[in-house]
């Protein structure tokens, strides 16, 4: 088990759709960094629960997208994990990308989706969902192309997929992130 400190040092700051960016120690995770040239392996997003104080994470994994205790996960974890605010601009959306995000917890695991990203790049689809992919069209499906927010229309330009170590980088988090593991 890991020690949590970090985490609860950050964690009454962290809010529904931050970033969580994850930076493995497993083989899988060595060989994303080394086909991909990123640091971040996974990506994920926090979801706070207030009524209960319970802070989750929606994250695309091998059993599809699902809600997990971000404190759960934090403490199996064998590698660091890095948290990245949600810029204010974007803050009044959240609940838009959320529900979009929520609306599509147990849809598959993209393998093909991921398999193809560690060759070359992948075309946005959500019929199955890999981790950066999961995140990246909460924004893109839900806020700039079914509700047409002027504030997101740049998200319409992006046609691949980001990887995982790019995606703090697109505009919509802060980059420097803050390590919580």
């Amino acid at each position: 088990m890991n020690d949590l400190k970090r985490y609860l040092t950050f964690r009454d700051q962290i809010q529904t759709m931050d970033l969580i960016q994850w930076h493995g120690d497993s083989l899988i995770s060595k060989i994303i960094r080394w086909k991909t040239g990123g640091s971040e392996t996974h990506s994920g997003v926090a979801c706070r629960l207030a009524d209960v104080d319970r802070v989750m994470t929606l994250e695309a994994i091998s059993r599809g997208a699902v809600p997990n205790p971000l404190s759960k996960v934090l403490a199996k974890y064998h590698g660091k994990a890095y948290w990245h605010p949600l810029k204010e601009e974007y803050r009044p959306y959240v609940a838009h990308a959320f529900n979009w995000m929520y609306d599509k917890i147990g849809t598959g695991y993209d393998y093909e989706g991921i398999g193809s990203h560690l060759f070359g790049r992948v075309s946005a689809d959500a019929r199955a969902l890999f981790c950066s992919e999961y995140v990246f069209l909460g924004w893109k499906v839900r806020c700039a192309e079914e509700l047409v927010i002027e504030l997101f229309e740049w998200l319409l330009d992006i046609k691949e997929v980001p990887l995982p170590s790019e995606l703090h980088k697109i505009g919509i988090y802060q980059e420097e992130g803050k390590r919580i593991l």
